[in-house]
């Protein structure tokens, strides 16, 4: 998906998944995973670890809880689509 990375928020995203894929431009931010639900999670906290509102390690936490609520049958918002707007057309 297009979505501006910036080369010093890099780190971050590393701490954060290594299920997190950032072109080598920084034009296109990917994830991959088991499921598209943990594709929609992986990349809404890896937003959320970019703008700064959540620490790699906070998104670390909340990412190992939302799977263990899906397990025991609930759901979350960070697992039904992206809750952010990436990119359209260019930069």
């Amino acid at each position: 998906m297009a979505y501006s990375v910036p080369a010093d928020k890099r780190k971050a995203l590393a701490a954060f998944s290594d299920r997190v894929r950032v072109s080598r431009d920084g034009s296109e931010l990917a994830a991959r995973t088991t499921s598209e639900e943990l594709n929609f999670l992986t990349l809404n906290l890896a937003d959320e670890v970019l703008k700064g509102s959540r620490s790699p390690e906070e998104a670390q936490r909340f990412y190992e809880n939302t799977m263990q609520f899906s397990i025991s049958g609930k759901s979350s918002r960070y697992m039904q689509g992206l809750i952010f707007a990436p990119l359209t057309g260019g930069r």
